[in-house]
């Protein structure tokens, strides 16, 4: 009788490598990055009045995403008074304006709007040095 002999650590090593080269990552499994975005240099100042008084201001930014990243980012708007915190999907192929609805709560006073999301390097500030305003919503356009 004939007796073949194999070599099993060369075997165990061949069919280890086998499966190795046949395993692959999942897409899902892949851990993708946070879109980062720029606020533009410009803002625009939309003054809304009712009854022929001032009563809202909407501050509008456009934003750039950086990095060729979709996905979900976070933008905060607050004052001294309130704060509004949203999140809005986004995808990189686009450009974005965020829209900031200022309602006037004191017709004196000054205040400042801070605008902040962790997706990106710096905030912004608006300060209105005649009124009083809080933060009622953050849209995008």
């Amino acid at each position: 009788m004939n007796v073949i002999k194999t070599n099993c650590p060369v075997l165990l090593l061949f069919v280890i490598l086998f499966v190795l080269a046949g395993c692959k990552k999942d897409d899902e499994d892949e851990v993708k990055p946070e879109p980062l975005i720029e606020w533009a240099q410009a803002t625009t100042t939309r003054y809304i009045y009712s009854g022929g008084v001032l009563a809202e201001f909407q501050i509008v930014k456009d934003f750039y995403i950086i990095n060729n990243a979709s996905g979900e980012i976070s933008v905060t708007a607050s004052t001294g008074s309130s704060s509004k915190t949203e999140q809005f999907q986004v995808i990189y192929t686009s450009d974005y304006k965020i829209v900031i609805s200022c309602p006037v709560s004191e017709p004196r006073g000054s205040s400042t709007l801070t605008v902040s999301s962790p997706n990106a390097s710096k905030s912004f500030g608006i300060n209105f040095t005649d009124c009083v305003v809080s933060v009622s919503s953050v849209k995008l356009e």
